[in-house]
């Protein structure tokens, strides 16, 4: 079901009552649109009464991107409002592990969290940064931090100083900690917030502001539980403040 431009009324309410929809709540955002006073349905990503569960909303490629459940599980979908709607995966296997996809354009492409089937139909890898392919439609695995199945459970990709910074499991036993990827994918371990194993500080909402990259983690050997930290070169990783 597709709602056009211009109406309004109870079809609009009675369909986001029963769907979760990509919309456009700003008025007149839409190119040659004429001003509305409410929502604005894009699409219905998951039809026949059942939800898209649209997720994590992220600009790469000058498109939007994000994750919304479709037939086959959750897939990543495009939007732009000259080329409409596209799905541009096909072959996720169970999707994230979150609600959260963490899109993030890097060099040119696409990556986010999720589960991929290696070549030859082998067993699942678990959940690890993957790499889009736009023109094939293929998810390919990126890099992997951690051996087999289990998965590294990458999240909160942001790009910094030219590279990739994300939080990430190194092994079974070490929580996530800071990472980052060259764009030759050679990672590197920027910070181990703990030595306990099985802990990790489990940095979280990386975010770069006045050429610092800042976040929040749990430095289990400084004592001082879940605060805020940053990151610059030649300096590593500072508590901001307790």
């Amino acid at each position: 079901m597709v709602v056009q431009r211009g109406v309004g009324g109870p079809l609009v309410g009675q369909a986001l009552g029963k769907h979760l929809f990509l919309c456009l709540v700003t008025a007149g955002v839409l190119a040659n649109a004429d001003p509305v006073s409410g929502p604005i349905l894009l699409a219905d990503i998951n039809p026949h009464g059942l939800d898209g569960m649209v997720m994590e909303l992220a600009v790469a490629q000058g498109h939007l991107f994000f994750g919304a459940t479709q037939t086959g599980g959750i897939q990543m979908h495009k939007y732009h409002p000259d080329s409409g709607l596209k799905r541009v995966s096909h072959q996720l296997v169970k999707g994230t592990e979150s609600i959260n996809t963490h899109v993030c354009e890097f060099g040119g492409k696409v990556y986010f969290q999720s589960e991929v089937t290696p070549p030859y139909g082998s067993s699942p890898y678990g959940i690890e940064l993957t790499k889009l392919d736009l023109q094939y439609g293929n998810a390919e695995l990126a890099h992997s931090f951690v051996s087999g199945p289990v998965g590294s459970k990458p999240a909160f990709m942001t790009v910094f100083q030219s590279r990739l910074f994300l939080s990430a499991m190194g092994s079974e036993a070490q929580g996530r900690e800071l990472w980052s990827l060259s764009n030759r994918m050679s990672a590197t371990l920027e910070h181990e917030f703990s030595s306990t194993s099985g802990l990790g500080g489990d940095p979280k909402y990386l975010t770069v502001f006045i050429n610092k990259l800042y976040m929040q983690a749990d430095s289990h050997d400084a004592e001082v539980g879940v605060e805020l930290y940053s990151y610059l070169d030649g300096r590593g990783v500072e508590l901001v403040i307790v």
